[in-house]
């Protein structure tokens, strides 16, 4: 396999880091690589030299998943003035429940964001609970999946069962607009302002990541000077 083509397709990847989860992120980059080490040259010298790259490339990954989440928790901590560490928790609550559910996390924590603001404890007269203000009496089975009305006060429960009540209704309208009007109940400016939220997450994201875009670069260049 050429260096230019194996360059093409970590410029594709790359492209998507504003709106790819640590994880995926992770994952994804792990693929690739896979990919790239097939056709290492058969001396012993040059796949040592290889091997070294790849390490490198890793770490490059590595570094930009860490980058990407701190941009982020930094994003939310500074505007709404919550601990870092809080804040760093409910992000990865928020991309694992991503993962399970084919969900972006930056529209789980935009929804968060919308409503309640990354207030844990926050409870309408409606009796919606926690972060994505999940009403127990609405969604009587997933709250306990997620181990009772209690466990609503915990960021992982709650957003485990907000996205998962997200995801159903987005299977059955087919539409994300639709299963945002509805999981709102009805309000006509939800979906918008949700949406708004998320793509400036993804911005913040996709910021950050080019603050390592000199180390992507590198890498690149110890793959086309093989090809």
């Amino acid at each position: 396999m050429g260096g230019r083509t194996r360059r093409g397709r970590w410029r594709r990847l790359a492209g998507r880091l504003a709106n790819i989860a640590s994880v995926r992120l992770r994952q994804a980059f792990a693929l690739c690589l896979a990919i790239a080490s097939t056709s290492v040259p058969a001396g012993q010298s040059d796949r040592s030299e290889a091997t070294a790259r790849l390490q490198q490339q890793r770490e490059v990954v590595a570094r930009t998943a860490a980058v990407v989440e701190d941009a982020r928790v930094a994003h939310i901590s500074q505007r709404y003035s919550r601990p870092p560490e809080q804040v760093r928790h409910l992000v990865r609550a928020s991309e694992r429940a991503a993962t399970r559910h084919g969900l972006k996390p930056e529209l789980l924590l935009a929804i968060v964001e919308t409503e309640s603001g990354f207030n844990a404890a926050a409870k309408s007269r409606y009796g919606a609970r926690g972060l994505m203000q999940v009403v127990p009496r609405f969604h009587p089975e997933i709250v306990k999946q997620v181990g009772g009305v209690h466990r609503l006060d915990e960021p992982e429960a709650n957003i485990e069962a907000g996205a998962k009540i997200l995801a159903t209704y987005v299977e059955r309208s087919g539409s994300l607009d639709k299963a945002l009007v509805r999981y709102s109940g009805g309000a006509r400016s939800y979906a918008t302002k949700v949406v708004s939220r998320q793509r400036e997450l993804e911005r913040v994201a996709l910021l950050a990541a080019r603050q390592i875009e000199g180390m992507r670069m590198s890498a690149l260049g110890g793959f086309a000077s093989r090809g």
